[in-house]
C-alpha cells in the first residue's frame, strides 16, 4: 500500500524534485524507485537520544525500531550523498543546502 502510493506520487508529480523520507527504504528494497539516495547519519547514540526526547517511547521500544534498520555503515554504502547529523541543526542546514544547491542546478 505505501509502495503503491509513492509510486503513484513519483508518477503523477509535476515537480523537478521529490524528496521522500523513508526511514526504511533501503530494507525494504525501495532504492531503485529513486535517482538520488540520500542518506542521513547520526550514530545509535544520537539517534537514540533524539528519538526518547521526540517520542516519549522507552529505551527498549527504540531499540527495538532501531534493530530493525540496516546498520548506518552499511546504508551509507548504498548512499549517493550522506548528511552527517551528529554537529548542530546549523550544521546540518548547511549540508542540506549544499545538496539541494546540487540537485537544483
Amino acid at each position: 500500500m505505501v509502495k503503491g502510493r509513492i509510486e503513484e506520487i513519483l508518477r503523477t508529480s509535476r515537480a523537478r524534485i521529490t524528496v521522500l523520507d523513508v526511514p526504511l527504504l533501503i530494507e525494504a528494497g525501495w532504492a531503485k524507485m529513486v535517482n538520488v539516495l540520500i542518506v542521513v547519519k547520526a550514530g545509535r547514540k544520537i539517534q537514540l537520544e533524539r528519538l526518547q526526547k521526540r517520542t516519549g517511547l522507552s529505551r527498549g521500544e527504540i531499540m527495538k525500531r532501531l534493530k530493525r534498520q540496516m546498520p548506518e555503515k552499511e546504508k551509507v554504502k548504498y548512499a549517493d550523498m550522506v548528511i552527517d547529523n551528529r554537529r548542530s541543526f546549523a550544521d546540518t542546514d548547511k549540508q542540506v543546502q549544499k545538496i539541494w544547491d546540487l540537485l537544483t542546478k
